[in-house]
């Protein structure tokens, strides 16, 4: 079993936490994750996104082909269907979006964009990206971010900047549902991510409870039992491992991402007992 999965929208708007706290939930099964990122340099608004290998043996790669896109924006929609196998899971308030008229797409982008749609028959909306991907047996989901945010607004009588930083776990529940794997991993992994604010934890639990009944288990995914301890870590944190066990000392860095990641993990971690042996 081996399955590419990747989330996409806005720059600073919970894409990678949004992807970590996938991966963790798919590794608690017993499954290995291999993930990668990528962002513009820029602080928030451009489109980045995050790709998520699992498998049941230790994947090496990333696929340049996705199983399953779960899309917050138009943007992530138009920048990566045609890569798209199996599933998309959209904002269905979107149908309407133009690739012309995102304006933070790179004019090279859209105009590849356009030729693909026009070329094979279809306009330029999203809606006609979705009839682009029936045509190819893709199997199009669209969430209504919108109604997900506003039951939450209701139930917790919270203002709705709060509930919108929730909306990006009810893609990651529509496309864990998917996955056919217990909700249990999912529920453990939003407790460790959000445990310690009651609100935060409470607010993306109804927000993956909305997600979860968007789909159905398609991947009969069951888990695996664990016959080695494993740790789940990024590339930035492994890098500041590497530097503190070689006898680094000193660190300067300019505080922004990916510096900031691995320095900070630095300064909280100074002293590190290393193991030798296996």
């Amino acid at each position: 079993m081996k399955l590419s999965w990747m989330i996409g929208g806005a720059q600073g708007l919970g894409v990678d936490t949004s992807a970590n706290l996938f991966g963790s939930a798919v590794a608690k099964a017993g499954y290995y994750i291999y993930g990668n990122r990528e962002y513009y340099s820029n602080i928030k608004g451009r489109h980045s996104y995050f790709n998520v290998v699992m498998s049941n043996r230790p994947p090496r790669s990333i696929s340049e082909k996705v199983n399953i896109l779960v899309a917050f924006d138009s943007e992530t929609v138009f920048q990566h269907f045609t890569g798209v196998t199996d599933f998309l899971i959209y904002d269905k308030n979107s149908e309407i979006v133009k690739a012309e008229t995102v304006r933070s797409m790179e004019n090279e982008i859209t105009e590849k964009v356009v030729k693909e749609l026009e070329g094979a028959g279809f306009g330029t909306s999203i809606a006609d990206v979705v009839q682009y991907l029936k045509r190819k047996n893709v199997t199009c989901i669209p969430v209504n971010y919108v109604d997900g945010i506003n039951a939450i607004i209701n139930q917790l009588k919270i203002p709705p900047p709060v509930a919108g930083k929730a909306k990006n776990i009810i893609g990651i529940g529509a496309s864990y549902s998917l996955l056919g794997l217990k909700k249990d991993f999912l529920d453990n992994a939003i407790k460790e991510s959000f445990g310690k604010n009651d609100l935060f934890y409470r607010m993306n639990m109804l927000a993956a409870e909305a997600g979860l009944k968007y789909a159905k288990s398609n991947y009969n995914m069951e888990e695996l039992q664990l016959n080695s301890e494993r740790v789940q870590v990024d590339g930035n944190t492994l890098s500041a491992i590497g530097k503190i066990a070689g006898g680094l000392r000193f660190q300067s860095y300019y505080p922004i991402t990916p510096a900031s990641d691995e320095s900070t993990y630095i300064e909280a971690n100074q002293v590190l007992q290393v193991n030798s042996g296996s």
